[in-house]
């Protein structure tokens, strides 16, 4: 009687395996990465890009676009604002009516490129003229109005006369 042994060498197919499975591991962690992470980086890119296009959106909803100056909407939104803070014995608030004489002849006889530009023109001389935290708005076609925030009369005077002057 007797013992026979047998001893298989399998240490290169051990080593074939480890590398087949090593090379497997990376590819399921490739693969992982591109089912989760490109489609993550895309939501968070465009998410980025909705919230700018909101802020854009909003923006151009509360601006005059030919003169830059806010809106009805927006100088309305402002006024509520500041009467709901300025409570009945805050500071008080001025307002002036600003209208162009005989601006439909200007767009009549020189064009509405010129009347445009007329427009964006007298928005920044009104601009010019006023404080720092009066509110210039364009109501609509040649209607501006300023809004002039803790404005006594003489301040008033003093901002329609530079206005003339402008």
């Amino acid at each position: 009687s007797g013992v026979v042994e047998v001893y298989v060498d399998v240490t290169g197919l051990a080593a074939t395996l480890r590398e087949r499975f090593d090379w497997l591991s990376l590819l399921l962690i490739g693969a992982a990465a591109v089912v989760y992470l490109v489609p993550t980086l895309l939501l968070v890119l465009r998410s980025r890009q909705l919230r700018q296009r909101d802020r854009e959106l909003l923006r151009l909803s509360m601006q005059d676009p030919l003169t830059g100056l806010r809106n009805r909407a927006a100088f309305n939104a402002s006024t509520a604002t500041l009467f709901r803070v300025r409570g009945a014995d805050g500071p008080d608030i001025g307002l002036l009516f600003i209208d162009l004489d005989k601006f439909k002849e200007v767009n009549d006889t020189l064009g509405h490129d010129v009347g445009d530009q007329l427009l964006a023109h007298v928005a920044r001389k009104l601009e010019a003229a006023c404080r720092n935290n009066d509110i210039v708005a364009r109501l609509g076609g040649d209607e501006f109005v300023i809004l002039c925030w803790d404005a006594h009369v003489t301040d008033l005077q003093q901002i329609g006369e530079r206005i003339l002057d402008e």
